[in-house]
């Protein structure tokens, strides 16, 4: 699995991860948030006394609580006791981090378990979204393969988001799989969980002007949406030709070099580690402090 991990780790306290009470797709008024801030209502969950990982000024902040109304944060503080009512759950979190949920932001969900195999394991350990490139379903199955992991990822207690596969086949030239269509791809594109279109492996195609490929890649930008990248071995005027026509990521960097000269021509670098690659010790120290 492949996410972005921080480097701050006081080893002085143990983890926690919450789901607290969840009320996913409840659209809280701005006025009920405001209610709930100042204690006019009481929250569902209260959070108490945690060590706050704040993501916006990368702060650890001892003694916070922290109340949650709804799907949404209503305060975090040195004290939250006016928030609580009967209805509320507490927490207390003396020692414990508070962590807003992790995103992965690559995963094939497809290619290891089922969704909801990997649901149980992500929120044991923190990780409340994840972005899906279901290529293998896509690959035996075709469009219906699509359908099936947008109707199975639906019912989880995770967010998933989908990214359309660009590697079916993984290679035209060694596999005779029915590619998408332009209209399947953009079809699936329209849906609410798509993000857009997934890694595009053959970067060697992109170069000498695949027309299915840029079909596909011109279908999600009109659409307003990412293209994911692969780049593994391309470096200088190959990497400069294969981002410009709007790819936005690259998660094969295995040194900070390579890194490095991927995120000054834009990419968003992602660094694998996990159980398939390590890659996070021979990347991350280059880039301390220069990024």
């Amino acid at each position: 699995m492949e996410a972005w991990v921080s480097p701050v780790r006081p080893r002085r306290y143990p983890y926690i991860t919450l789901q607290g009470k969840q009320a996913e797709g409840k659209y809280m008024k701005p006025s009920e948030l405001v209610e709930a801030a100042l204690g006019r209502v009481k929250a569902d969950l209260v959070v108490k006394g945690g060590v706050l990982v704040n993501v916006y000024t990368e702060e650890l902040l001892e003694g916070l609580d922290v109340a949650v109304k709804g799907s949404r944060v209503a305060y975090v503080g040195s004290n939250a006791d006016h928030l609580i009512g009967p209805g509320t759950c507490v927490l207390k979190a003396e020692g414990l981090y508070v962590a807003p949920g992790f995103m992965d932001a690559h995963t094939h969900i497809d290619l290891y378990c089922t969704p909801s195999e990997l649901a149980k394991a992500a929120l044991m350990h923190g990780t409340t979204t994840v972005v899906a490139e279901p290529d293998e379903l896509a690959n035996v199955l075709g469009f219906e393969g699509l359908r099936l992991f947008v109707d199975v990822v639906q019912g989880l207690p995770i967010k998933v988001y989908m990214l359309v596969p660009l590697v079916c086949p993984q290679d035209p030239l060694f596999d005779d799989n029915r590619p998408l269509t332009l209209s399947e791809v953009e079809e699936a594109l329209s849906w609410p969980l798509t993000l857009g279109l997934g890694e595009a492996v053959g970067w060697r195609r992109l170069l000498e002007g695949d027309k299915d490929y840029e079909a596909k890649i011109a279908a999600a930008h009109g659409l307003g949406q990412v293209v994911e990248g692969h780049s593994a071995g391309a470096k200088g005027a190959k990497l400069q030709g294969y981002v410009a026509p709007g790819i936005g990521s690259c998660h094969e960097s295995i040194n900070a070099v390579e890194a490095l000269e991927k995120a000054r021509l834009g990419l968003h670098v992602i660094v694998r580690e996990g159980s398939l690659r390590q890659d996070l010790a021979n990347v991350l120290p280059g880039l301390v402090g220069r990024l």
